[in-house]
């Protein structure tokens, strides 16, 4: 609103600017300035010095060179520069003649490059002032280039004389020379037969005049002398090469030395060059020896030399590089050489041979098979078959003879023993036939006796044809009668049907000894057999049985793991032969078949298994033993040994024990009574020493041995009870 009192206001301009640039351009170089920025209608003058080797040529626009009033926009000014520019002038001087060319203006630093000529009979020898020269850079000045031609000459060089050579370089004869220049000529270089004799026209080293020039190097021959080449040495050949050379000829190229087929050439005494005096050399022929090979013998290979100076030969006076391959066919070897020399080398070996031809002999040999096989029903096996030398020694053996399948022998006699291979083929078979069993048994026919019992020689095993013969001991107190019959093997009867059987019976009722032929299968004999009757109290003063089993204990502690003998600690039984128990194996041997035996077992670590076997290896019991508590184990059907196995180490067996029959008078327990049980009686009856343990069930009272025992024994001696 308009204040209550006059008012002044008051308006301000300033004028616009605006911008000149100043620039430079051209070849040359220098500085500018006077650029900047200018208000409207301000004076402005830019400003352009060049370098000392360049020119000022002008402004892009006429009014940056003569100043101007600023205008009402932005304005550029560009000053050039050029480099300056001089002139290059070319001349010739010197005794010859040519041309030069490439003169003209040139700026400062710009390359030049001159092209010299020089005519025939001239050469070029250099130019003044620097820094001229066919290419350099202008300099900033006027120049004059002056080139200078000089006449110029030839050199030839030549040999001569009588002799040969020659010189070390020919480079001097490439290019002219100027009269004046210092000229050296090449070393010469004359042969083995010559001598340099000087330069002729020049000498080695000399000033080149103003003309071409000859120069010759003469070379003559040395004196020369006579060469007789001879031969030697126990081979032959041809020589040649004798005649005259000169002193320092190269002979070697001359001499010629060819042996004979049969020879060697082995040394050569003559020198490579002539001496200065007449010479006589010597070339050595040594005779070469065959190494010839020849082979012989049922065998075949292959046989060659390899090797020698010439192809199986050698020479006497060296070691022989030389072997022999021999190699047989796969059917054959090397027997033997003819010769120890020849067998070192089919050996590799480097050794000195004779001073004669050498003729080697191999002998090869077949090789013949044994071939080893078996037959027969029988188990087994059999080993020593295969590929032999003649004459070495064979053994075919044969392995798995047991009671059940027997070797029965070879088809070739030359089988059975160690033998020595023939020339031809072995066959060897081997017979193993299967066994069958006789089992003998007892039998009662009459009602009112008892079965006897005894043992019969000849049963077992035996092969099909083989003559059995049944031999029947009968124990005391028993009668043996007739064989009942043998049944064949028909198991699938009962042995009252078998007996019955036409085509199982063996044999009629028969007495022993009873013989018969085996055949293929098991046979099953039984034995008419019944007891004496019991000795009566009347008869014998006491009531005792004298058939009655009876317990006989071997030992209290027979320990599994200890190695030695186990401890018997009661006195051993009469019955009883042999007792070995160690490392969980025991076998346990009686003076006669035992009927059963307990054993007590335990084992401290745990469990283990017991496995009893017969005198056969058949299992009789097996038996799984637990724990560490004693218990009592029977086996029944023992015979007169048992074997005993028992897994742990760390069991043991306690109170051995058996049944057995004890035979009244029988003190040595042979299963009889006979005149030695009545002697150790009456020593008993004497109180001398029976010489063995009596037991007093041996006696009729089972008490104690009296005179009544000895009657008694007697009778039976006699026959007479």
């Amino acid at each position: 609103n308009m204040p209550g009192s006059a008012l002044s206001c008051t308006a301000t301009f300033n004028a616009k600017t605006y911008t000149v640039t100043v620039n430079k351009a051209g070849t040359g170089g220098g500085t500018v300035g006077g650029g900047g920025s200018f208000t409207y209608g301000t004076a402005v003058k830019p400003m352009a010095t060049p370098d000392n080797n360049s020119v000022f040529v002008g402004w892009s626009s006429a009014q940056c060179g003569t100043g101007f009033n600023m205008p009402d926009s932005d304005m550029t000014c560009t000053a050039t520069f050029d480099v300056k520019k001089y002139n290059l002038t070319l001349k010739t001087a010197g005794t010859g003649s040519g041309t030069v060319s490439g003169g003209g203006t040139f700026a400062y630093g710009s390359p030049v490059e001159l092209t010299v000529s020089a005519d025939v009979g001239s050469g070029f020898k250099g130019w003044y002032p620097a820094p001229c020269a066919n290419s350099f850079t202008m300099p900033s000045s006027e120049l004059t280039c002056t080139v200078t031609f000089g006449k110029v000459y030839n050199i030839t060089l030549k040999t001569a004389g009588t002799g040969t050579g020659t010189l070390s370089s020919l480079e001097i004869t490439s290019q002219p020379h100027f009269s004046g220049e210092a000229i050296t000529l090449p070393a010469t270089r004359p042969s083995s037969d010559s001598t340099f004799a000087g330069w002729s026209g020049c000498s080695a080293n000399f000033s080149m005049p103003a003309s071409d020039t000859a120069c010759t190097a003469v070379f003559n021959l040395k004196p020369s002398h006579t060469l007789t080449v001879n031969k030697a040495g126990t081979g032959n050949g041809t020589v040649s090469g004798s005649g005259v050379y000169p002193e320092g000829t190269n002979i070697s190229g001359y001499i010629t030395a060819t042996p004979d087929a049969d020879s060697l050439t082995t040394t050569r005494s003559c020198p490579t060059y002539m001496p200065a005096s007449d010479l006589s050399c010597t070339v050595t022929f040594e005779k070469l020896y065959k190494v010839t090979v020849n082979k012989t013998g049922s065998g075949n290979g292959t046989v060659n030399v390899v090797g020698g100076l010439k192809p199986g030969a050698f020479l006497s006076s060296e070691y022989a590089y030389l072997y022999i391959n021999a190699t047989p066919d796969d059917n054959s070897y090397i027997a033997s050489w003819s010769s120890a020399i020849c067998a070192d080398l089919a050996s590799h070996k480097i050794i000195k041979l004779p001073a004669s031809d050498l003729t080697c002999t191999v002998t090869f040999r077949k090789y013949y098979n044994v071939t080893v096989s078996k037959t027969g029903d029988g188990e087994g096996t059999v080993s020593g078959g295969g590929r032999y030398k003649e004459g070495e020694s064979v053994t075919p053996k044969v392995s798995g003879n047991t009671q059940q399948s027997r070797f029965t022998g070879w088809d070739n006699p030359i089988c059975g023993n160690t033998f020595t291979m023939p020339t031809s083929d072995v066959s060897c078979t081997a017979k193993f036939s299967k066994a069958y069993r006789v089992l003998t048994s007892y039998n009662i026919t009459f009602a009112e006796s008892a079965v006897g019992s005894g043992w019969t020689e000849g049963d077992g095993y035996h092969l099909p044809g083989e003559t059995v013969t049944l031999i029947m001991h009968n124990h005391q107190g028993s009668i043996v009668g007739p064989l009942d019959a043998c049944i064949l093997g028909c198991s699938d009867l009962t042995y009252e049907q078998a007996r019955l059987d036409q085509w199982c019976r063996l044999t009629p009722s028969s007495l022993f000894p009873y013989s018969f032929t085996m055949p293929s299968v098991n046979v099953d004999c039984r034995i008419f057999s019944y007891k004496y009757p019991e000795v009566s109290a009347e008869e014998s003063g006491n009531k005792a049985s004298s058939s009655q089993p009876i317990k006989k204990k071997i030992c209290s502690t027979c320990r599994a793991n200890e190695r030695d003998d186990p401890t018997v600690d009661t006195p051993v039984d009469t019955a009883f032969t042999s007792f070995q128990f160690g490392g969980g194996v025991g076998t346990i041997q009686f003076r006669k078949p035992v009927s059963s035996v307990t054993l007590r077992i335990a084992d401290n670590s745990g469990d283990t298994t017991f496995t009893a076997y017969d005198a056969n290896g058949v299992v009789l019991k097996t038996i799984p033993v637990s724990g560490a508590t004693l218990q009592a184990y029977t086996i029944d059907n023992v015979g007169d040994i048992l074997k005993v196995v028992i897994s742990s180490s760390n069991a043991y067996v306690e109170d051995i024990s058996y049944d057995t029959e004890i035979v009244p008078g029988d003190t040595d327990f042979d299963g009889d009574s006979t005149l030695t049980d009545t002697i150790i009686m009456l020593r008993v009856l004497s109180g001398l020493n029976p010489g063995a343990t009596i037991y007093p069930e041996i006696s009729l009272n089972r008490k104690q041995v009296t005179l009544e025992d000895v009657i008694v024994n007697l009778q039976k001696v006699a026959g007479v009870r």
